[in-house]
């Protein structure tokens, strides 16, 4: 899927998961963001690879939102982005991060390669 028609996708699933729970994703909200990603953009985007994670530093102080995915060729959990973005402007802003995230993440794991012994 090409990277306009993902991110299409993932502004519909937004919408229709502020729709569902009768509000606006504060989109410089970690915690809503988390939300929405997981209960509006996950479960409606079958395509994206990628899941995203709330971390926080061992004092509780500091977060980030962590992209993983799981690569079924090495059969392994992938943290691929540390420095994932954690606040928004708007869902159109949030759905292009996603779409090239997980466009990175697609080239990535074209070029992994297993070799058997």
């Amino acid at each position: 899927m090409n990277q306009k028609k993902l991110e299409e996708k993932i502004i519909d699933a937004l919408v229709g998961y502020e729709r569902e729970i009768g509000m606006e994703v504060n989109w410089s909200d970690m915690e809503d963001i988390v939300s929405a990603f997981s209960m509006g953009v996950a479960q409606c985007v079958v395509d994206l690879m990628i899941a995203i994670e709330l971390r926080c530093d061992s004092g509780g102080t500091d977060y980030w939102l962590q992209a993983e995915y799981y690569s079924r060729k090495i059969g392994k959990t992938i943290i691929f982005d540390y420095d994932f973005q954690d606040y928004f402007e708007n869902a159109e802003e949030f759905a292009g991060v996603l779409s090239r995230a997980e466009d990175e993440v697609r080239e990535f794991e074209k070029r992994l390669s297993i070799k058997n012994k």
